[in-house]
C-alpha cells in the first residue's frame, strides 16, 4: 500500500523536551515550523519543514493546519531531536 509504514521508526525526543500533553502549549494561531524525516534519520540528516498553524494543543495532543500548495523547504541546518521535530517560529 502506497503511503503506509511498513515498520515503526525509533526516536528519540531531545533531552528537556516535555512529554505530549504537558503544557505549556502552544497558542492557536501560533506558526511552528513541522520536520518531517525519513526512516532511520540520525541528528545531522536533512530534513524538510513545513510551515505550519497551530489550530489547538492540549492534553490530547497538538492539531496543526498546513495550506493548501505550502512548499516544504530542506533544512541545511544540523538537525536535533526526534523523527519529528516541532520547533515555534520565534526560535529559528
Amino acid at each position: 500500500m502506497k503511503g503506509v509504514i511498513a515498520r515503526a521508526t525509533a526516536s528519540t525526543a531531545p533531552e528537556g523536551a516535555r512529554e505530549l500533553g504537558v503544557g505549556p502549549f502552544l497558542e492557536a494561531g501560533e506558526q511552528i515550523d513541522w520536520h518531517y524525516r525519513h526512516g532511520g534519520w540520525e541528528t545531522g540528516d536533512v530534513s524538510n519543514i513545513a510551515p505550519m498553524r497551530v489550530v489547538r494543543e492540549d492534553e490530547r495532543g497538538l492539531v496543526a493546519w498546513l495550506a493548501l500548495g505550502t512548499r516544504l523547504a530542506p533544512s541545511a541546518h544540523r538537525a536535533v531531536g526526534a523523527a519529528l521535530e516541532r520547533r515555534t517560529h520565534s526560535n529559528r
